[in-house]
């Protein structure tokens, strides 16, 4: 990160508002959340532009430039940027991280997960857990 500093772009005065999704669609995107239709949680998403939960379509993210500049990318965690529909394994892809042009994921896609039995996925399909919390597993 310090080399990407160092050759591109620095933020020095990012705002962020006491919300996950909103904070996180600004940091993928460098826009204003409203402009990336994530006016408030995407569990609350409506249909109105500033809120849909929903990127509009031209928007580009960090993982399209790092991509573009040769690096790959690979979200691991928490998406939370999705309306909650979306969140299902039949359910759309667009919100996801590939389709915002990120290469791997690994995490889970709602606000919230079981941190013991968590509902993970990994690129665009539901997974298992490696191991269970009898098995050695501890959530971090």
């Amino acid at each position: 990160m310090d080399e990407l500093a160092e050759q591109g772009l620095t933020y020095t005065k990012r705002r962020a508002i006491a919300l996950y999704s909103p904070t996180r669609s600004s940091l993928l995107t460098g826009r204003n959340h409203y402009l990336n239709g994530m006016a408030a949680i995407t569990d609350t998403a409506d249909r109105f532009p500033g809120a849909s939960g929903r990127f509009p379509p031209k928007v580009t993210t960090i993982a399209e430039v790092l991509r573009a500049n040769g690096y790959s990318t690979f979200w691991i965690g928490k998406i939370h940027n999705a309306p909650k529909q979306d969140v299902a394994s039949g359910a759309s892809h667009t919100e996801r991280p590939l389709n915002l042009r990120f290469d791997r994921f690994c995490g889970f896609l709602g606000g919230k997960t079981n941190q013991w039995y968590p509902d993970l996925v990994e690129d665009n399909h539901f997974i298992e857990q490696p191991y269970g919390p009898n098995d050695g597993y501890r959530p971090s």
